[in-house]
This record gives structure tokens, C-alpha cells and sequence, in this order.
């Protein structure tokens, strides 16, 4: 697979059959992923290729970095945990997430 060199080259669409290679995983699954559009893709009739520098963002837009060491993990826990009201027991508890709120009694 090559990428561009500069902005007057364009690059070389890839396939199916080479994208699933270069993913590393079966072409079923490159086709659902274009079938639930969750991949970028471009479709010419019935062909479907993929420009390789938006599958690389695609890629990159997926990418998950480690936390950065352990006294900020800590640092983090010790900040997450509150309890819920100050008339309520101690041993009530809930993690401050913008996703979701759990309590336990």
C-alpha cells in the first residue's frame, strides 16, 4: 500500500480483498463494516474501494493510549469516588462519570 508523497499525487485506491489483508481480518467483515457505514468508503456502481490515507485517520480515530502513570491513576480513583448527599450514610457511594452514575448501598 502506498501513500502520497504530496499534495499533486493521489493515492491508490485499495480493494476489499487488500484492505481485509492489510486489517488483517476477513472480508465478510469489511463488508459489514461498509454495509453499517462504519467504515469511509467510495462506491462507484457497484465497486467499492477505500483511499488509504482516510482508512489511516479511521484507524487513528480508533487508537486508545495507556494512562499515563501510576500516580495519576491513583490521583484519579481517590478524586472519583464522592458520596452521594451529606444526610446520607457513608457506605453509600457513586463514580463521577459523564456516562453513568452507580451507587451502591
Amino acid at each position: 500500500m502506498q501513500f502520497p508523497n504530496n499534495e499533486g499525487e493521489l493515492p491508490q485506491l485499495l480493494d476489499i480483498t487488500t484492505l481485509a489483508q492489510y486489517l488483517g481480518v476477513n472480508t465478510r467483515h469489511v463488508r459489514r463494516l461498509v454495509a453499517e457505514r462504519r467504515i469511509p468508503f467510495i462506491k462507484w456502481g457497484h465497486l467499492i474501494h477505500f483511499d488509504p490515507v482516510e482508512v489511516r485517520e479511521w484507524i487513528d480515530a480508533y487508537r486508545r493510549h495507556p494512562c499515563r502513570t501510576a500516580s495519576t491513576r491513583s490521583a484519579l480513583r481517590s478524586a472519583a469516588v464522592i458520596p452521594l448527599a451529606a444526610s446520607q450514610p457513608l457506605s453509600r457511594w457513586t463514580w463521577r462519570s459523564s456516562l453513568t452514575v452507580v451507587s451502591a448501598v
